[in-house]
């Protein structure tokens, strides 16, 4: 018999994006600090309100918030669009705000909070946009709910977490994945607070059965 994978995480989910399926899971339902995580529902509301032509204006508190990811300049314009790109390659605070900020911030939190209810994820809330707020929670379960969605419906959201880089402007964003070129590997997302430590969510098309993939995910 082999050997249980010994797992420090406080909880865990592995499951089948395709049927929903959950394989292994530990205390799914408990609610935590997600820390960056929270940019996959900054991303998808971004990917479902903006116009491509949407240009935003990079405010001065959006450049204060903590972390220098993104390297955005305050006064700057960006197409929302091209901002997805440091939000999920390089987890830039900044970035989430200033998207936040075009949306109207205290409009943007709410529909951050319907959508998670829209999608029935009852045990999720969002403070901020990017994540640094302890206040940001939610639970194994309710991101794979997330995840499924995303794949589904905004699956291009996935397929920038797979980038190496991208440029626009005078920028280049990199991707700052642990799992970036491994076999398989369809998108993800990681993030860090002592609040909540370390945060990931992962999708592998894994060959199961005689042919094909699917699609699972892991969720810490």
């Amino acid at each position: 018999e082999g050997a249980q994978p010994k797992i420090s995480a406080e909880a865990f989910l592995v499951g089948d994006l395709a049927t929903g399926e959950v394989i292994l899971s530990k205390n799914q339902g408990t609610k935590l600090p997600i820390a960056s995580l929270s940019k996959l529902m900054t991303a998808l509301l971004v990917s479902e309100l903006s116009e491509p032509e949407d240009m935003v204006k990079v405010s001065k508190r959006a450049v204060a918030t903590l972390g220098q990811n993104g390297e955005l300049k305050a006064g700057e314009k960006i197409k929302a669009t091209d901002l997805l790109y440091p939000l999920l390659l390089e987890s830039s605070n900044d970035a989430a705000e200033a998207l936040a900020e075009h949306f109207g911030r205290e409009n943007f939190l709410e529909k951050m909070n319907l959508e998670a209810q829209k999608l029935l994820m009852p045990q999720t809330a969002y403070d901020d946009p990017s994540g640094l707020s302890a206040e940001n929670q939610s639970t194994a379960a309710d991101l794979f709910k997330l995840l499924g969605y995303i794949k589904e419906r905004r699956g291009e959201l996935f397929d920038i977490t797979i980038k190496r880089s991208q440029a626009a402007g005078r920028h280049n964003w990199s991707n700052i994945s642990q799992f970036l070129g491994q076999d398989g590997y369809a998108g993800g997302k990681s993030g860090y607070t002592d609040k909540a430590r370390e945060t990931g969510v992962a999708i592998f098309n894994l060959p199961l059965g005689v042919s094909g993939t699917r699609p699972i995910a892991t969720v810490l």
